[in-house]
């Protein structure tokens, strides 16, 4: 059986997180293929968000993994094309249904949606393979192949490409995600479309709509899971603008990573506050006060935009230099003394309560997860190691 380590990270989704897994396995990098994550565009009362697929391209042409989707004609041909992959030592991940997903706890026999896992091995006494997948379970799980029968659908195989890394030019990655963007077009940009989404939220937003179908699970609705996904593109060309600054020695690059990803932190809790408003008498309320956060994140990523053509153009240096900025750092200060700590997992918008029950609305950024306070102190306020948190 293969061992592959993999875990999940809020930033991917189940497929990127077995993609990443599957590069560290081979021994290659990955962070370029998330270069043209940051985009946004509304329209017809909708966030609309580009393919993700997109950057399983990306991951092939910056660097040595190549992946392919496959669809299967039948559960004959897949699971011969899963032995033939594990008896030449090779990785495959493979679509199944959340509903025929064993170790999938809550949507196992109850939720059809799409989940992707990695095959790790075979054993023939059980008729069972071994998967893993970096949300549900990170350590080899058994699914049984007449499950796999029941639930299969297409697959993904790869394959390194190059002995060595290709060459790529970094200002074209950062114009091209700028150009995206729309930065120089006046009238028709992302952030022409945040103002409009803006808009929206103060005039033409009505949750009831939102939400219509998934009632039962809100969270689950486009809206949200948009949002979601507006979150995730920001943290992920954060990753590709940190492996550029790494790569090419650009300090600069990787304070706009740093930004990027507080940027991605504010769309997070822009969903929170929505989710936070299913449960309020007044909802305007709080989306009102949305709609200011969306006006305000426009601007924070136009100047990530405008600072991105600066660093390019070599326009950025010059300005940093000025008399206006000498003040912020003292003469002792190097920006490569310091790094990103990514800290979501600890300031995440899950709150507690002393009941565990379906009903609790303790939890504001996905439905069903929060902190049961059992044994914890009754302070409102505490202090760890000179810090202080109410």
């Amino acid at each position: 059986m293969l061992q592959i380590p993999i875990k999940h990270d809020d930033s991917r989704s189940c497929v990127d997180d077995i993609v990443v897994a599957i590069a560290d396995w081979y021994g290659c990098d990955y962070q370029l293929m998330f270069s043209e994550s940051w985009e946004f565009e509304f329209t017809a009362g909708s966030i609309i968000l580009p393919r993700e697929d997109k950057r399983y391209d990306l991951i092939g042409k910056y660097h040595r993994l190549k992946m392919t989707f496959h669809d299967a004609e039948n559960a004959e041909q897949l699971i011969q094309k899963i032995m033939d992959e594990l008896k030449e030592g090779r990785p495959i991940a493979i679509y199944i249904d959340t509903f025929w997903c064993p170790w999938y706890v809550g949507k196992f026999q109850e939720v059809h949606s799409d989940h992707f896992c990695i095959v790790l091995g075979y054993d023939e006494e059980k008729g069972a393979f071994y998967c893993i997948d970096g949300q549900m379970s990170t350590t080899p799980v058994e699914l049984p192949v007449q499950m796999l029968k029941e639930g299969y659908d297409n697959y993904i195989a790869f394959r390194l490409t190059e002995d060595n890394e290709p060459e790529w030019d970094w200002q074209e990655i950062i114009m091209k995600a700028v150009d995206s963007i729309g930065l120089q077009n006046k009238d028709n940009n992302m952030f022409s479309s945040m103002t409009d989404f803006a808009s929206y939220l103060n005039e033409g937003f009505n949750m009831s709509n939102e939400i219509h179908g998934y009632e039962n699970e809100p969270s689950l609705a486009p809206i949200f899971q948009q949002l979601k996904k507006v979150n995730r593109g920001r943290k992920q060309f954060a990753i590709a603008l940190g492996y550029i600054a790494e790569k090419k020695g650009i300090d600069e690059l990787q304070v706009i990573s740093d930004r990027l990803n507080k940027a991605g932190d504010i769309w997070i809790s822009i969903y929170g506050m929505l989710i936070k408003s299913l449960y309020i008498d007044n909802p305007k309320q709080i989306t009102g006060r949305i709609s200011k956060k969306v006006m305000e994140i426009s601007d924070i990523e136009r100047s990530i935009a405008e600072d991105l053509v600066k660093i390019s153009s070599g326009a950025y240096a010059e300005d940093t230099d000025s008399s206006s900025q000498e003040s912020l750092y003292s003469s002792d200060f190097l920006l490569s003394d310091y790094c990103y700590v990514n800290l979501d997992k600890h300031f995440n918008n899950q709150g507690f309560s002393k009941d565990l029950t379906p009903a609790c609305k303790a939890e504001f950024s996905n439905i069903g997860k929060y902190f049961i306070d059992d044994g914890l102190s009754e302070k409102r306020e505490w202090a760890v190691e000179y810090m202080k948190f109410r």
